[in-house]
């Protein structure tokens, strides 16, 4: 069990690594494009920006200068694609290489003080960042649960929004939005949500949205993009499991002290014989002798 969940977080990992490579090139790529349509726009501008700063009178050429710093800050996310595609060969790369490797062995003794502390450092840091989490997760799953499997999505009106006087003005505050929605019953149902100030002046600008809730309870609301999918939400827990498990066996491994093998029981088994059999000089075969004065044959007496 340990070596296929240690397979499987060895793998998430590098999943993880191939998906930051293609989200960077993907981003990189579509600020490119967008960066390209923009230039063009310019360009056909350029004429008349060019033509206006010349009736001005004005020496500088600000539209030649506009369009250096435009190709320069429009094209910069093209530097991101050469990380993004590393990242993704690397973790590509490597999940192949795990899947073709099979089943890793099971957490073994560090053989040098050095490894035996950064492992330990590792499978802490492990420990540390999958524990409290799962603790959590575990803890909120009563309120979790209802609005990850039961959730009904339907579209919203913000009627009101208006800023929270309690809340921290230092960290931009946050806003109380009324939202205003018909329930699956064919109600019109209104609820409160509390949302960060820029969502909330957002929101008094462009009141639609998407909110989910959980049937006869209408009084607490999420918004849907937030609310995780069933698949997603039972992935958190199960990545998060493994990777606590296979923390969990390599601190044991490192503190524990190690069992001897099957093989390493048989190795020592035939040490010690061979032991034995030089103390005792071996096992020799002995012939007693006849006795004198028998017969050496059948029938006939010895020396006849």
């Amino acid at each position: 069990m340990e070596r296929l969940l240690r397979l499987l977080v060895s793998l998430s990992l590098s999943g993880f690594v191939a998906l930051v490579g293609l989200g960077l090139t993907y981003y990189s790529v579509l600020k490119i494009v967008i960066a390209y349509q923009d230039y063009k726009e310019f360009a056909e501008r350029k004429a008349a920006l060019e033509l206006g700063a010349a009736l001005q009178g004005d020496g500088t050429n600000y539209v030649e200068i506009a369009e250096k710093l435009f190709f320069l800050v429009g094209f910069l996310p093209l530097i991101l694609i050469i990380p993004g595609l590393y990242l993704f060969g690397f973790g590509l790369k490597r999940m192949l290489r795990k899947i073709s490797q099979g089943l890793p062995e099971a957490a073994k003794k560090p053989q040098s003080e050095t490894e035996l502390w950064v492992s330990t450092v590792i499978y802490g840091f492990g420990v540390l960042i999958t524990a409290p989490a799962l603790v959590m997760g575990l803890i909120k799953a009563p309120q979790s649960v209802p609005v990850v499997f039961q959730a009904i999505e339907t579209p919203a009106k913000a009627v009101k929004a208006w800023p929270n006087e309690k809340s921290d003005k230092g960290h931009h505050g946050t806003y109380f939005v009324r939202f205003e929605f018909v329930d699956n019953k064919g109600h019109t149902a209104q609820s409160v949500i509390e949302v960060s100030a820029p969502r909330g002046e957002n929101l008094s600008r462009h009141p639609n949205a998407r909110i989910a809730y959980v049937p006869g309870r209408t009084d607490k609301i999420h918004f849907a993009r937030s609310v995780p999918s069933i698949a997603g939400y039972l992935w958190s827990f199960i990545w998060r499991i493994g990777m606590l498990y296979v923390a969990v066996c390599g601190l044991l491994a490192n503190f524990l002290p190690e069992k001897p093998s099957q093989r390493g029981r048989l190795a020592s088994s035939e040490k010690s014989l061979s032991r034995n059999h030089m103390t005792t000089g071996g096992v020799s075969r002995t012939h007693t002798p006849g006795r004198k004065g028998g017969f050496g044959r059948r029938g006939h007496p010895e020396g006849s």
